[in-house]
């Protein structure tokens, strides 16, 4: 397997969940102006499509896909857009994407804190 450095993103692929906001959209933007090919993805389409149409024509490239990233068929649609899109695997896969409770975790519905620990 070829070593990966921590500097060097020029053409490798990622996968970063939980782009649409915060450290995602973070993580996206560095990557792709490190020459990256992103594919990002999140729930909220209408805010990762302005982030893609924001990153487009830098240094990388950007594919977006929405949807629940702890949905099974939405990890293989993002792998297969990398795979289609960029030619191949990615080499690094972040996964951010997160979700919270309202109100406390000892009152919170079992279900509902095992899905939030799931996913986190």
């Amino acid at each position: 397997m070829e070593n990966i450095y921590m500097c060097d993103f020029k053409k490798r692929i990622a996968i970063v969940t939980g782009a649409s906001s915060g450290i995602g959209e973070a993580i996206a933007t560095s990557l792709v102006e490190a020459g990256t090919q992103v594919v990002i993805n999140a729930r909220r389409a209408k805010r990762l499509a302005a982030l893609e149409d924001r990153l487009n024509g830098k240094a990388g490239k950007i594919i977006s896909v929405a949807g629940d990233a702890s949905d099974e068929r939405v990890v293989e649609k993002l792998l297969d857009t990398a795979r289609e899109g960029f030619g191949r695997d990615p080499d690094l896969i972040v996964a951010n994407a997160g979700r919270g409770l309202k109100g406390s975790v000892l009152t919170s519905d079992k279900s509902k804190w095992l899905e939030m620990y799931r996913i986190n």
